[in-house]
């Protein structure tokens, strides 16, 4: 081989943007600011007066303060030392094919996201390394690969000369603020054995239950490639080394021979945001306020992209706490709950995180998306008799007779 064609290039990482950082350290530097501005007053105070108990009960409500800062700024590294943990757990995840599920907003496709971010770090820092020893071998003369040799090949160099996040494929928009890359487009045909998987791709299919739904179970002509889609969640390990990744509101709505293989079935139950910015949240409603108010074109010209990086400044600082509970399920043989906890186990995500996905990726499918806006308003407090029977069940077949008259004349 020519010496360009084993030659090995390095992804350049980035920093995330100068703002993001900010939020993200945000409680850390507030912690200790305050620690500072409390602690030095105070045990001034107390050294001039030879820490004398009487001075200890008049400084009382400082030593209280001091000590709401202290827990404060631990439970903080507490949480973040959690987050780092998980995410390095992640990296090593002996699970190859992952569902989670739960209603719309607690935190499943966010959730999501971070595991594929850090999943993807280790199945990219794996490879590369392979790729290191492989390239010692490929400089000796009449040096043959085999099997492994040839996919670990074939990926790194189409890795490293495709733009996009190396080893990570999704099917909704991902981008990555430290690659400064998007995800490579991760389609229905990948699962259906129509197109070839790299070495080591880690995937996230979001909404998957639209594609890959219960009704391929009734895919007895194989028409569908239900075959192929269940052998591809079977051996991902063995064919590719994948891991996936699903989400999905209702865990059932997955086809079954999907279900039977994940490794870890994870319902998120809720979310709230913790170590949130008070003051300058105070600080940024009272601004809304004052803007809406009036809503004068001129103050929006100038502070209205202010207002709005305001705002992302304020959503990215914190952690996300969502409760979840892991299952194992066997079809027709019950579902076990592995989360012992009451209540569920808790996840800390930071709020200020390496990527960014589209929460409304499906928008463009929505039918009437297109179509002029038409609502009419209420005249009075009452239904009439049509408009109640409409949202009967009963009304079903009536209304589907009309309509079919309808369209007949």
């Amino acid at each position: 081989m020519e010496k360009s064609e084993i030659e090995a290039k390095v992804i350049k990482i980035y920093k995330l943007p100068l703002i993001d950082r900010i939020a993200l350290h945000y409680n850390t530097f507030k912690y200790l600011l305050l620690a500072v501005i409390v602690f030095i007053p105070l045990i001034t105070v107390l050294a001039v007066n030879s820490f004398h108990w009487q001075w200890f009960l008049y400084l009382s409500p400082l030593e209280i303060l001091m000590i709401y800062i202290i827990v404060r700024a631990l439970l903080h590294l507490r949480d973040n030392a959690k987050y780092k943990k998980w995410g390095k757990s992640m990296m090593h995840t002996p699970d190859h094919f992952s569902i989670y599920s739960g209603s719309p907003g607690t935190g499943k496709s966010l959730s999501a996201g971070h595991s594929v971010t850090w999943v993807q770090k280790g199945a990219w820092k794996e490879l590369q390394f392979e790729y290191f020893c492989l390239m010692g071998r490929l400089q000796k003369k009449d040096y043959v690969m085999n099997e492994h040799d040839k996919e670990i090949y074939e990926t790194y160099r189409y890795m490293i000369s495709h733009p996009g996040v190396p080893c990570l494929g999704t099917n909704i928009g991902y981008y990555s603020k430290i690659y400064r890359r998007f995800s490579y487009k991760l389609g229905p045909s990948y699962l259906k054995q129509e197109r070839r998987c790299p070495y080591r791709l880690v995937g996230w299919y979001d909404e998957i239950g639209t594609v890959f739904n219960p009704d391929l179970a009734n895919d007895k002509g194989d028409m569908m490639k239900s075959l192929e889609i269940a052998d591809s969640a079977r051996y991902p390990r063995h064919w590719y080394l994948g891991t996936f990744f699903g989400t999905e509101q209702e865990a059932s709505n997955i086809y079954k021979n999907i279900r039977r293989v994940v490794a870890r079935n994870r319902e998120y139950l809720s979310i709230e945001t913790i170590f949130k910015p008070k003051f300058l949240q105070w600080i940024f409603e009272k601004m809304k306020k004052h803007f809406i108010k009036s809503m004068k074109m001129q103050k929006a010209k100038y502070w209205g992209q202010f207002m709005l990086k305001f705002k992302k400044f304020i959503d990215n600082v914190g952690f996300f706490k969502l409760r979840y509970k892991d299952f194992t399920s066997y079809e027709g043989a019950g579902v076990a709950c592995l989360t012992d906890e009451k209540g569920g186990a808790i996840l800390y995500l930071p709020c200020c995180a390496e990527f960014k996905y589209e929460t409304r990726a499906f928008r463009n499918a929505y039918k009437a998306k297109n179509l002029p806006l038409i609502m009419q308003v209420f005249d009075n407090m009452y239904l009439s008799e049509k408009e109640a029977e409409a949202f009967l069940r009963a009304s079903y077949p009536k209304i589907k007779k009309e309509e079919k008259e309808k369209n007949e004349r």
